[in-house]
């Protein structure tokens, strides 16, 4: 499943997990959806994994939906690299010249 699991962040308090669903599956079929909550308030942590069923959808959703608006939030949308056993966001690549 290398490649299908894609870090979505920067997403709106109201967003949920079955909106996401949705939202993503226009682009293809969504495997599951994991929108990550804070432990103590039960409040959305602003940032989810979507999994989709093959890396060429994956890859289409990152370029439907990464930088559009959701609910007023500029939403991106990358793939997601393993560390540690778990899956985080991949590096990007902006940032100060070495």
């Amino acid at each position: 499943m290398t490649g299908t699991t894609l870090y979505v962040s920067n997403l709106p308090f109201s967003a949920t997990e079955q909106e996401l669903g949705l939202k993503f599956g226009g682009c293809g079929s969504v495997v599951t959806v994991k929108l990550v909550l804070d432990t103590s308030t039960g409040r959305s942590k602003r940032f989810g994994f979507i999994e989709m069923a093959s890396r060429t959808e994956a890859l289409a959703a990152i370029r439907l939906l990464n930088l559009t608006t959701y609910d007023g939030r500029l939403m991106s949308v990358n793939l997601a690299t393993p560390k540690n056993g778990a899956i985080q966001p991949a590096p990007t690549s902006v940032g100060r010249a070495q």
